[in-house]
């Protein structure tokens, strides 16, 4: 593999000086920002053999960096040839990000050429390199590496797959009414035209699910939206007729994917136009068909700041699939007391072992239509590496090592789940995540102090998000602390963010809610976010504990906000060190024991219920 890297390498730089440049970059994303992306598009994991979901690749004639945050540092240095890419450790002291590396050899060559494809950037991080780095000379060439992959003879032809349409029951608003909730945000700032690239956003505003990407239910499309048009255009060659239909009904004109770039710039040349521009969710080939126009919207765009508060069917979809997906993860928690009695039972299962049974959970529900992202399974060192996204089947269980577990599951249903609460059947959607870490062995072996320790450290940190009430107007990047807190007081932490927002029956990464540092979106009642702090360290293992959560008014008092669980999976006793929770925690610990119990036993066979039993009874007495 090294050597077709190296090879391949070769002929990217030939390219490069054939078209006189002195450095690349090759982004994750494709077209439409997508973390996760199509097969056809991952250019940078053909380059390079990293398969992370993000990651910036730099070449030049002489040196290449791979540029990855904390997700990733462990997972890149394993994965690529240390012979041909330097890893970049984004966020360790010193270490310099994108623009400062291409400063650095903008000062050695004056008049630098670099080349980008400004469909796989967005805006805004094009826009603040441009402008931290004036002596640069940008080269926009989007076709470079689709027609070197060509020339290659190692193309991967895209064939987009027929999207289908969600009932009004279950996305809980029409696109009528969805449009007109976008047109009024457009008009309160005069926007005249509104384009859109990211796929979560499209498939939202027009009600359509696709299977393009792999665990994310989105079709390849552009739209564009004015006060009294709109337009779908497809990548693929004919929509369902029960798709045009639907559009139809609600106005929406249709047509192929290339016809974006020329309808843009017709709207955008149109006297008056003030285009809604959001540069952090657009990529910067929309900037160039637009031009420079002197009024436009910047700040966030409608269909993002409406998709991220879901309405009533959402959230009880979102419920819903949190209470199925939970029944998985028992399921699987139970599967491995069991199959983990003695040294010998645990050493005949591997990761991958792990992940095949929990995927086989997953899809045993007959809404679950897919896994929302590749289960993590890390096993003792391996939990460490926080995206540890292939589970090996040469790894082997333990006892008296950690497993980290992290898997979420896409649902559509038009029959109720697994809900005591709703004996009535109603249609539902929605997209889960959430992971546990256990002692593996622990009928007969016991936690190490540091395992205990560490563990108890991250669930205080994790309860602390859910005791926390704040007020409305609060944004993630406050909460971030907060959640720390027990973490830092202990002289532990973590480099991911706290917690990300979740889409319903799409992306299970979705913004611009968040909690981390950099979250300055309030948070408001029918946000989704994860919870997810964490431990790690390299060679010992790694802890996470995560659960997703909907915000909520405080009943007492609706300038309150706080969060309320909305998936139900015990947490490891065997992990716990009791000593160090307060009174609160273990009230807290108590009546989440209940709820899940109440939630999930139900839907469990005898084996897993008494398993659960006894969990739900020892946080009983902890209480």
């Amino acid at each position: 593999m090294a050597r077709g890297l190296q090879a391949l390498l070769e002929a990217f730089r030939e390219a490069m000086r054939s078209a006189a440049l002195d450095a690349f970059i090759v982004p994750t994303a494709d077209a439409h920002l997508s973390e996760y992306v199509a097969p056809s598009e991952q250019y940078r994991r053909w380059l390079t053999g990293f398969d992370g979901s993000a990651g910036d690749l730099l070449v030049t004639q002489d040196a290449a960096w791979l540029l990855v945050d904390s997700r990733y540092h462990e997972q890149a240095e394993a994965q690529v040839d240390a012979s041909l890419f330097k890893v970049v450790k984004l966020g360790l002291p010193n270490v310099p990000e994108l623009p400062g590396l291409i400063k650095q050899l903008a000062q050695q060559k004056p008049g630098l050429q670099v080349g980008y494809n400004p469909r796989q950037i967005s805006a805004r991080a094009f826009l603040a390199l441009k402008a931290a780095l004036s002596s640069v000379q940008w080269q926009a060439l989007p076709h470079f590496l689709p027609e070197l992959r060509q020339s290659l003879g190692e193309a991967m032809p895209f064939e987009a797959q027929p999207c289908f349409v969600l009932s009004d029951a279950v996305s809980g608003q029409s696109v009528p009414q969805k449009l007109a909730a976008v047109r009024a945000l457009m008009a309160a700032e005069s926007a005249t035209c509104l384009p859109l690239v990211k796929l979560d956003e499209i498939a939202w505003l027009f009600n359509l699910r696709g299977q393009d990407v792999p665990h994310n239910p989105v079709a390849t499309a552009y739209a564009l939206i004015t006060p009294d048009q709109a337009w779908y255009l497809a990548a693929t060659p004919e929509l369902p007729e029960t798709v045009l239909q639907h559009l139809r009904a609600a106005n929406v004109s249709t047509g192929p994917l290339d016809s974006f770039w020329p309808l843009l710039a017709q709207l955008a040349a149109q006297a008056g136009s003030k285009p809604w521009l959001d540069a952090a969710n657009m990529n910067q080939a929309v900037i160039s068909a637009v031009g420079t126009p002197k009024m436009h919207v910047s700040t966030l765009n409608p269909v993002a700041q409406l998709k991220a508060v879901k309405n009533p069917a959402e959230l009880n979809g979102m419920r819903a699939a949190g209470r199925c997906a939970s029944v998985a993860i028992i399921r699987l928690l139970a599967w491995l007391a069991e199959q983990g009695q003695t040294s010998e039972a645990l050493a005949s299962i591997s990761e991958a072992d792990v992940a095949q049974q929990l995927a086989q959970f997953y899809k045993s529900h007959p809404a679950c239509t897919d896994l929302s992202f590749p289960s993590i399974v890390g096993f003792g060192a391996n939990g460490a590496i926080v995206h540890y996204s292939h589970p090996s089947p040469q790894v082997k269980l333990a006892p008296g090592q950690l497993l980290l577990i992290d898997s979420g599951g896409q649902y559509l249903s038009d029959v109720a789940p697994c809900s005591p609460d709703a004996p009535d059947a109603q249609p539902f959607m929605g997209t889960t995540d959430a992971t546990r870490t256990v002692l593996t062995g622990a009928a007969f072996t016991q936690a190490t102090p540091a395992q205990q320790q560490r563990y108890t450290t991250v669930l205080k940190a994790l309860i602390a998000g859910f005791m926390q009430v704040f007020p409305v107007g609060t944004h993630g990047a406050q909460i971030d602390g907060v959640i720390r807190s027990p973490l830092w007081q202990a002289r532990l932490d973590y480099g991911h963010g706290t917690g990300h927002g979740v889409g319903a029956f799409l992306n299970v990464h979705e913004g611009p809610n968040g909690i981390h540092k950099r979250a300055q979106t309030a948070l408001q009642p029918g946000m989704v976010t994860s919870i997810e702090p964490g431990y790690y360290a390299s060679g010992w293992g790694g802890i996470r504990l995560e659960n997703l959560s909907e915000v909520v008014p405080c009943p007492e008092d609706a300038a309150w906000l706080k969060f309320e669980p909305i998936n139900w999976a015990p947490f490891d006793p065997a992990l716990i060190d009791a000593s160090a929770l307060t009174g609160p925690e273990r009230r807290w610990l108590s009546a989440y024991h209940q709820a899940i119990w109440q939630n999930t036993s139900p839907e469990l066979n005898a084996q897993a219920q008494a398993w659960l039993r006894t969990q739900v009874d020892f946080f009983e007495q902890l209480g």
